[in-house]
């Protein structure tokens, strides 16, 4: 709530700049985690200063937005070049491999919405967008079939058993359907 006060009273020029500025800090925090991050839930994904706690990618998420709409907004007559579409993605996906490999696959689900909504949103050249949407479309049927094939290697026993209840279960929901320590 205090940020959000703080972001209000922002000029919204000042704001863009100071929003690409703490993309790259949290992005910095994000690799800083593998060192020295706390390991919660199995995800090596929070800083622990004893009387709080801080999650970097929480807040990668608000200034991604901020600076994707800065970038977009500030290059929207200039996407006819793929290096100048491809820029705020390739920054962005770096961070969400930041995000899976710590591994937080719920945050960087969410995250990668975040990126391709404001993507599918932008005024890129069509022709570039439909290039990029086919690359990341069999970038994630590719993963997929890892996943699919790698299965229990690649995801914790919690992580398979919500999956596989959601597969062939009536009720995913029901408590019977979740792993439990």
């Amino acid at each position: 709530i205090i940020g959000s006060l703080v972001i209000c009273f922002f000029n919204v020029k000042v704001s863009s700049k100071v929003a690409a500025f703490l993309n790259y800090v949290f992005m910095i925090l994000l690799v800083l985690l593998f060192i020295v991050g706390e390991v919660t839930n199995d995800a090596q994904s929070w800083f622990d200063f004893g009387f709080f706690s801080l999650q970097p990618s929480e807040f990668l998420k608000i200034t991604t937005i901020m600076y994707l709409a800065n970038y977009y907004d500030s290059k929207k007559r200039d996407f006819s070049s793929s290096w100048t579409s491809l820029k705020p993605i390739i920054i962005s996906f770096v961070a969400f491999l930041l995000i899976v490999f710590q591994p937080d696959l719920g945050t960087a689900i969410i995250y990668a919405s975040i990126v391709t909504l404001m993507f599918l949103l932008s005024p890129v050249d069509k022709k570039i967008k439909n290039k990029i949407i086919g690359i990341v479309g069999g970038f994630i049927i590719v993963m997929g079939l890892i996943l699919v094939i790698g299965g229990n290697s690649l995801l914790s026993e919690r992580q398979m058993s919500r999956i596989t209840s959601v597969i062939s279960s009536s009720n995913p929901c029901d408590e019977e359907n979740y792993y439990t320590d």
